[in-house]
């Protein structure tokens, strides 16, 4: 004979069991590959989110249509190294992806201490000092650039034990 009243405290001793790791989330570990690849993106985010809030500024925009905004002369040398400057982290997205670790992690430092210096240089140039939200937009860009140089320089070894569940994204 089957006593139900074990078959029921079983089950509801299971049910208890699925309703407590249900609620347990995972904090699966993302590739330190894709983490590069997203900081790069929001640094880009920072980068034009800076530079569209600043056009608000009735000087920014007089200054533009002048060709000297802050004092500085818009020219084709200019907008080409401007162009040249902002290519690198948009290409960073994908060379962070792609690239194999031996070479992406110099990479990724080199080129996030050369915008860490731009950022320093930007910061010098112009008329005036700049306006509360320029300096937390590079602030907040200084960040993540030394986000990017951090997890570049703690790159992840072949003997480093992962506790946790892998979020590896293949990109072939």
């Amino acid at each position: 004979m089957v006593n139900n009243d074990n078959m029921e405290n079983s089950a509801l001793a299971r049910n208890e069991s699925k309703r407590t790791n249900a609620t347990t989330l995972m904090d699966p570990i993302i590739n330190i590959k894709m983490k590069l690849a997203i900081f790069w993106i929001v640094l880009m985010f920072f980068y034009l989110y800076n530079d569209v809030i600043s056009f608000f500024r009735q000087d920014t925009v007089e200054g533009v249509l002048s060709g000297a905004p802050g004092g500085i002369e818009i020219t084709p040398v200019f907008l080409l190294a401007a162009a040249v400057l902002m290519s690198i982290p948009i290409f960073m997205v994908l060379l962070s992806a792609v690239l194999p670790a031996r070479i992406n992690r110099p990479v990724n430092i080199i080129v996030a201490i050369f915008h860490l210096v731009l950022l320093a240089v930007t910061a010098t140039v112009g008329d005036e000092a700049p306006w509360a939200h320029y300096a937390l937009y590079m602030v907040f860009e200084g960040l993540v650039i030394a986000m990017i140089t951090w997890y570049s320089w703690k790159w992840p070894t072949e003997g480093t034990v992962a506790s946790r569940p892998s979020m590896n994204v293949q990109v072939a």
